[in-house]
């Protein structure tokens, strides 16, 4: 669907620690961003959480979106929600994967519903291929939410054709850690003033010059800051 781009993996913080779902959608987020040709993204809220940016990019993150602020050291549906809303239609990804968490079975669902898109829950794989749909209108890159049905006893495949972003949760321990990458060097930070309207979503871009990762271009790394208001 034209306009809509990056794959996004939602980065699960808590007390002080990233969790291991986040870094386990990375593999497949990798293998998803890559068959698209896009850019993998992490989106990382909390208080004090920019730290945990370079563990993400360490693990194949090319970009992290991050909320930072004190209001937001403790999981709140409310805002979290809030915070994800403003950057999907912001930036408008095509994929946004949570972990099957309790936090993501929270938080997902009510993004969904506000963002009026489909959500497909506890899936075992996600795959991208073509769609025909029963009007006779063919979809191209589609993405394959692979997970049981009927206690068990068949597996399904469930696709979100006409809209965007498609959403999935992936239960834990289904995908493996990606490996980390060689560290790529840092050059020029470059610093995107604030906007000055009070209603926009504000911005703080720190952007590391492209390194040679396994013999191929990597590319940029970027932290995006955001600052919508929430209290």
């Amino acid at each position: 669907m034209a306009g809509h781009g990056e794959v996004w993996v939602y980065a699960e913080e808590d007390w002080d620690e990233l969790k291991e779902i986040g870094i386990e959608l990375l593999s497949k987020g990798r293998e998803l961003a890559d068959g698209l040709d896009v850019q993998l993204c992490s989106i990382l809220i909390g208080s004090k959480v920019k730290k945990h940016a370079d563990i993400l990019f360490e693990h194949g993150a090319d970009k992290v979106y991050v909320c930072d602020k004190p209001s937001l050291e403790h999981y709140d549906t409310v805002k979290y929600a809030k915070v994800i809303e403003v950057l999907v239609e912001k930036y408008k990804p095509n994929i946004v994967l949570y972990g099957a968490s309790t936090q993501g079975r929270d938080l997902a669902p009510r993004i969904a519903s506000k963002l009026r898109v489909g959500l497909t829950a506890d899936c075992t794989d996600l795959l991208i291929g073509d769609y025909k749909h029963t009007d006779g209108n063919q979809f191209k890159n589609i993405l394959y939410q692979i997970r049981p049905a009927f206690g068990g006893n068949i597996i399904a495949t469930i696709v979100s054709p006409k809209h965007r972003p498609q959403m999935a949760t992936v239960r834990e321990g289904v995908m493996p850690i990606p490996p980390k990458r060689m560290p790529l060097p840092c050059g020029c930070h470059c610093l995107i003033p604030r906007s000055s309207r009070p209603d926009s979503v504000q911005e703080l871009c720190v952007v590391q010059v492209p390194g040679i990762y396994n013999g191929k271009h990597c590319g940029a790394r970027q932290i995006s800051r955001i600052d919508n208001g929430i209290a």
